[in-house]
């Protein structure tokens, strides 16, 4: 995952995931729980990681504004 440049990803997700919905904050809280890890995952290891669908990982994406 990358954001654009200078950009916090972790400070980002942190203060957004009061307000995700639940299947979102599941994988922001994973995402901060152990982000070395995620460096290395699919879509489809993280969203078994978080216990989520594909899906909801690929929406999680596109709502931190991330291109991977």
């Amino acid at each position: 995952m990358t954001t654009s440049p200078g950009g916090n990803l972790l400070h980002e997700i942190s203060s957004k995931l009061p307000y995700m919905a639940p299947a979102m904050r599941q994988i922001g809280e994973f995402v901060l729980k152990d982000p070395e890890a995620i460096r290395i995952m699919t879509i489809t290891e993280l969203a078994s990681a978080a216990s989520v669908a594909d899906s909801t990982v690929s929406r999680f994406v596109r709502e931190m504004g991330l291109d991977s």
